[in-house]
């Protein structure tokens, strides 16, 4: 258990439900919390290790230090106060680094020279870029290979559509950070699972292969994690949105989805098929019949364009016709830089030759 210790400001967060069905590792255990100034911090801030402490710098640059949260054997919650959080599991999916450094998270850490492949990108508009697990970061193009442990970041008007080696499709709306955590598929051998984090955006999922596995016909397959809920899916579909706040909304549209705290507490579980709405608020899931006209609006900025949808169309057309744009610039400038190179090499010719006659 961990001890409390009032100058690291942590703070058990007294969550307790026998019912949950998904329950964390030690239930005994209480769980600390860590308090950030705000939303700039859990959902767009960049992690830096100094020793033992978790460094967090926000958008605008300031940096808040959480301390010794690598000492611990479970470090806390980074949490706000809407009760949005990061667990120490999430923190480690979204905080790639070299491995070798001499202070980790607590546990054994995989070979740094290991990457597996767990599926390719479908279609990319706009600028998105990749951060695989050793830390190094690129721009990802249409049909970039993935590898279990990158991350994804896109900008502003930009999404990626992504679909594992089982057909299984993971889509990342704009402005939006998703970690691939964990992709396995023995279709002979029964096995299948899914794992992503999700730290803000609009996000899309629907089960392949895994889905049809005789295993999950009885047990969760795949598990989406966002700052205020973990989502349990058997042979589903559905649609969700992190949005500046951390809050979650998840429209339910086939198979079975548990969702729970980000403690895996409180949980909600969904069995109709449907237009079925689960808000997360306030650390702790709820849930409608159907989607509010918030959650609708919610969504419909923050995800993809539905697969071979008109607006899918006009959004690739877009982004091609910005990339001639680009290009045009480009060789534009080039040609100026080349026309002013031989106007200069003429001049310094005509200035020679006077001075040759005189």
């Amino acid at each position: 258990m961990l001890k409390h210790e009032p100058s690291l400001g942590l703070k058990p967060s007294g969550l307790e439900s026998p019912k949950s069905e998904v329950q964390p590792e030690n239930l005994a255990a209480q769980i600390f919390e860590h308090q950030l100034p705000d939303a700039s911090f859990l959902l767009y801030g960049s992690f830096s290790q100094q020793g033992f402490d978790l460094e967090i710098t926000n958008p605008s640059g300031i940096k808040h230090t959480v301390t010794d949260y690598f000492s611990f054997p479970t470090p806390p919650n980074l949490v706000i106060e809407n009760g949005a959080g990061l667990s120490p599991a999430m923190v480690k999916s979204l905080y790639p680094r070299a491995f070798g450094l001499d202070v980790q998270f607590a546990g054994p850490a995989p070979s740094g020279g290991t990457l597996i492949e767990i599926g390719t990108v479908k279609l990319v508009v706009g600028k998105v870029t990749v951060r695989h697990a050793d830390g190094s970061e690129e721009t990802i193009t249409k049909g970039a290979v993935l590898y279990q442990g990158d991350v994804i970041l896109t900008g502003a008007g930009s999404f990626i559509k992504a679909e594992m080696r089982d057909g299984t499709k993971f889509q990342l709306g704009q402005n939006g950070e998703a970690s691939l955590d964990n992709f396995e598929f023995d279709e002979a051998a029964d096995v299948g699972r899914f794992e992503a984090t999700v730290r803000v955006g609009g996000f899309y999922y629907k089960s392949g292969k895994i889905g049809e596995l005789p295993s999950a016909s009885n047990q969760a397959h795949t598990q989406l994690t966002t700052p205020t809920s973990i989502i349990g899916v058997r042979g589903s579909e559905l649609e969700g949105a992190v949005d500046v706040t951390g809050e979650t909304v998840v429209v339910h549209r086939s198979g079975v989805l548990v969702i729970t705290d980000i403690n895996g507490l409180n949980s909600v579980t969904l069995e109709v098929p449907g237009n079925t709405a689960v808000v997360v608020l306030n650390g702790s899931p709820s849930f409608t019949t159907e989607p509010t006209a918030q959650a609708q609006q919610a969504l419909q900025t923050a995800l993809p364009p539905p697969d071979g949808s008109a607006a899918e169309e006009e959004a690739v057309e877009a982004d091609e016709q910005a990339e001639e744009q680009a290009e045009e610039v480009v060789e534009e400038a080039a040609a100026e830089a080349e026309e002013a190179v031989e106007e200069e090499t003429t001049a310094e010719e005509i200035v020679e030759e006077t001075e040759a006659e005189t």
